[in-house]
């Protein structure tokens, strides 16, 4: 490049100088290309690599919120899971999902739509799982469990209320203004 830049020069300093500035800016084009190259790969190396982590912890995970239904009865019971909800393999688990154990209790009584103190296992171990993805799907789940109980709650207030009119003898009993 010497040689041409020199032969250039000895034409016009403005030729030469235009001919410095092509090369710097190509050298410096060639060099983002190959840094984005080595800077991609390292990412989808990393990403790899915490995706692994991740299914591995889950598996782990998995394990131990199955070793709280020792009799394959398919089910995980409220005082089993609050009483060991302070386990080292819990609170891992808790720390990697940016999850208090008191949230954890709260996530397992709104997951525990009909109140009987029990959750299904697969359900139990898939909401939980869907809280490690991302830290603001956490929020979401827990919001849509909570308008799910709420409006469970809802349901069976209303009919208290219904039959409360009907055991008082009122038969017509006020309409709500839209139900689904």
């Amino acid at each position: 490049w010497t040689g041409i830049a020199d032969a250039m020069m000895e034409i016009s300093i403005f030729y030469g100088s235009v001919m410095l500035a092509f090369l710097a800016f190509a050298m410096l084009g060639f060099m983002n290309i190959v840094t984005g190259v080595f800077v991609e790969s390292a990412m989808r190396t990393s990403e790899s690599s915490r995706d692994d982590d991740t299914h591995g912890f889950l598996e782990q995970f998995d394990a131990v919120l199955r070793s709280f239904d020792p009799l394959n009865v398919g089910e995980v019971k409220r005082v089993d899971f609050f009483a060991r909800v302070h386990d080292e393999d819990m609170n891992e688990f808790f720390q990697r999902s940016r999850m208090t154990p008191s949230e954890a209790c709260h996530m397992f009584d709104l997951l525990d739509f009909d109140n009987k103190d029990a959750l299904e296992l697969d359900v139990f171990v898939k909401q939980f799982k869907r809280l490690t993805l991302k830290e603001k799907v956490a929020d979401v789940v827990l919001l849509q469990l909570l308008c799910t109980r709420l409006d469970g709650e809802q349901r069976r207030f209303r009919s208290y209320v219904e039959q409360c009119f009907r055991s008082l003898g009122i038969k017509d009993a006020p309409q709500p203004l839209a139900d689904k």
